[in-house]
């Protein structure tokens, strides 16, 4: 190389500048683990992500049916519970009838039985 005899520095034969050399290569190396530690990473996140979006997606379906029956079973109820309010009030209707023919029963009963004291209190006189 021209000049490199007439003073200039030979940088190939610099030791301070080789060593530099030296630790800028193992600084890139430990660097290039470091990334690709990083890459595979975020590639078990990408994959972990994507596993949990589908994941979600079946949920909401199962979600979905799940709202879909609780519906059906809640108009089935509703039905039920009307339906059980008017044979309940049927039930009153009747129930209030059989109180009234067993208030009837107690009246003739109670007259009956006024009726054979005051007769046979009528008779010991």
């Amino acid at each position: 190389m021209p000049g490199a005899d007439s003073g200039g520095v030979n940088l190939q034969d610099d030791q301070e500048f080789a060593q530099f050399f030296a630790t800028l290569r193992e600084n890139d190396t430990q660097i290039d683990h470091a990334l690709t530690r990083i890459d595979q990473g975020v590639t078990r996140l990408k994959n972990t992500a994507l596993n949990i979006k589908d994941e979600m997606k079946l949920q909401t379906v199962l979600l979905e049916q799940t709202e879909q029956k609780v519906d059906n079973v809640h108009g089935k109820m509703r039905g039920l519970n009307k339906k059980l309010k008017e044979t309940l009030k049927r039930v009153d209707k009747d129930r209030m009838c059989l109180y009234i023919f067993c208030c009837i029963i107690l009246l003739g009963v109670a007259g009956g039985i006024y009726f054979v004291v005051s007769s046979s209190s009528k008779k010991k006189d």
